[in-house]
């Protein structure tokens, strides 16, 4: 103790009283490139003078709330503490791409016990950290790191719970100056990319790549409702994987099913819409308890399922269409690259075996794109759909000519635009039949039942 007691006298002398803000050199970088061991507790968020979520519970609300705060404030302030193989110089902040901030003030000797958990780890360096960023003048949304500085260099920091110490805060009332256009985008609109379960090959191809899944014992297609029909086993987090990594991938499924043309990309798509429905009696022996569900997502950057990429949402108590719309405009910091294969939990939990009828999955370039979809499926059905164009066939030459194609020969990708599926009771003529729309999550453990599909006729 002795020994880390006069390295942070040291420091403190060393450094000018009040804010420094790093050189320009002090290149802020990642926790995993730090080669040695860094090791911190979050405790305690507190805006202005006033704890958030209770003092102690920094990382229950930090997952609750999806690692964003709205609120009208001067200043947000992290608390923890923190043990390094090396001397810790500082903690401070960053706000944005701006350079980062360290002030003595915000180092804190910390007690015995903390020493003694040090003791155990083996690390000989620890500290109490109290970070205070201003945020009085921030507009809109910002993202707030906050990070640890030794001898190697600057490094963000990450729990022991696993989970970085970052808030994307949002000043209540304020918007962020409008940034220009992607010159991706250009002057043309980013079109969606859907998929409506209406064709057996289709949902085929769709699951093709999704045969590890948690408490799915089947997935079949039902040729009246047009959609699939998935077959759920009472119990915990019953999931599927939703492949869009592994479609985009594969050339041969793009081109017979025209599921996607390339990958999806995070700067185009910031919101997402799945429709389904199931009888929601039937998920819980209580008929009070609420029927939510999550949706894990990752990209080709951010892979593997983390509670950090997991969009929760519940169900309106009803049997019929339900539409949940996932926002990832917020995401900012996870939501980068292609999409890859997600986890779509239908359920977040069940007490008997049921059954959950997907129709459409699809990306559109915002949330308020996302929104005229749905109105406008409510109130029209899949007519909104476009239909695939079938690739156009060349001219025939004059040999070709000569024998004509046989009238049953048609390509099975010729779909007649007009043909109308059968309808149904009432109920289900809207589009895709009674059935509600979700934004849930998917696992893959290794004990998850192979999918099979087949027609259903009922």
């Amino acid at each position: 103790m002795k020994r880390f007691a006069a390295l942070i006298i040291a420091v403190i002398l060393a450094l000018p009283v009040g804010i420094l803000v790093s050189s320009a050199d002090g290149k802020v970088q990642d926790f995993d490139d730090y080669v040695g061991t860094i090791y911190c507790h979050w405790d305690t968020i507190i805006l202005d003078d006033e704890v958030v979520g209770g003092d102690g519970t920094a990382v229950s609300y930090f997952l609750a709330n999806a690692g964003s705060i709205e609120a009208k404030c001067g200043s947000l302030t992290v608390r923890g503490w923190a043990l390094c193989d090396e001397a810790i110089e500082a903690f401070g902040y960053q706000i944005g791409d701006n350079d980062p901030v360290f002030s003595p003030d915000f180092f804190i000797e910390p007690e015995d016990a903390i020493y003694d958990v040090a003791a155990e780890k083996d690390l000989g360096f620890a500290g109490r950290f109290m970070i205070t960023a201003p945020v009085g003048d921030l507009k809109g949304t910002n993202r707030i790191q906050f990070c640890i500085k030794n001898a190697d260099g600057i490094y963000l920091m990450f729990t022991d719970a696993s989970v970085s110490i970052d808030i994307d805060f949002t000043q209540e009332g304020t918007e962020a100056e409008p940034t220009p256009t992607p010159d991706n985008h250009g002057e043309h609109e980013i079109e969606p990319k859907m998929v409506r379960s209406n064709d057996i090959f289709i949902v085929d191809d769709f699951f093709s790549y999704a045969s590890l899944n948690n408490h799915v014992n089947d997935i079949d297609f039902d040729e009246e409702k047009l959609c699939a029909v998935i077959s759920i086993s009472g119990g915990p987090d019953p999931n599927m994987i939703f492949p869009f990594g592994s479609i985009s991938a594969d050339e041969s499924l793009n081109a017979s099913t025209g599921l996607y043309d390339d990958y999806i990309s995070t700067d185009d798509y910031k919101a997402m819409v799945i429709i389904g429905r199931f009888d929601y009696d039937t998920v819980f022996v209580d008929d009070e308890k609420d029927v939510g569900g999550t949706f894990y997502y990752t990209t080709d950057i951010n892979t593997g399922y983390s509670e950090m990429r997991n969009k929760k949402y519940y169900y309106d108590r009803s049997d019929d269409l339900q539409y949940v719309l996932i926002d990832f405009s917020k995401d900012s910091k996870y939501w980068q690259g292609y999409v890859d294969d997600c986890r779509f939990d239908c359920f977040m939990d069940t007490d008997n075996d049921c059954v959950y009828e997907l129709y459409f999955v699809g990306f559109f370039e915002n949330a308020a794109k996302a929104s005229e979809f749905i109105e406008s499926y409510k109130a029209e059905g899949d007519k909104i759909i476009p239909t695939p164009v079938p690739t156009a066939t060349p001219a025939p030459t004059e040999e070709a000519a000569e024998t004509p194609e046989p009238e049953d020969n048609k390509p099975d990708d010729a779909i007649d635009a007009t043909e109308k599926p059968a309808e149904n009771d009432k109920k289900e003529t809207n589009g895709c039949g009674s059935f509600t729309a979700v934004s849930p999550a998917v696992f893959v453990p290794a004990f998850g039942a192979l999918v099979m599909l087949k027609k259903k006729n009922s």
